[in-house]
């Protein structure tokens, strides 16, 4: 019999905290755009079942102008779409969503 992995609630996707552990921040930069793109999708998922009502946008220090920008609290139903299409960093973009606690 196989077990179903429980699908991970959005807060713990990329919660808050997790910026200020180094180990996942490193742990992050090395992730792929591939990764990335499926944490956001798995992100939206769980965010929308978990009623996150607040969401940000960060981006890499490196990153284009057209990403700079998105760098805002949002309500989830205005959350921009990522991958970003406008994004012109050099290697790709590296954008991911945090939940943020509601106001």
């Amino acid at each position: 019999m196989v077990q179903e992995r429980a699908a991970p609630d959005a807060m713990s996707l990329f919660a808050p905290e997790m910026a200020e552990n180094p180990k996942v921040e490193e742990e992050r930069r090395l992730a792929s755009r591939e990764e990335i793109d499926e944490r956001n999708r798995q992100f939206l998922v769980a965010a929308e079942r978990d009623g996150i009502r607040l969401a940000a946008v960060m981006i890499e220090e490196d990153a284009c102008s057209a990403c700079r920008v998105l760098i805002l609290a949002y309500e989830f139903r205005d959350l921009p779409a990522l991958p970003l299409q406008a994004c012109r960093r050099l290697g790709g973009r590296l954008c991911w969503y945090v939940p943020l606690p509601d106001r």
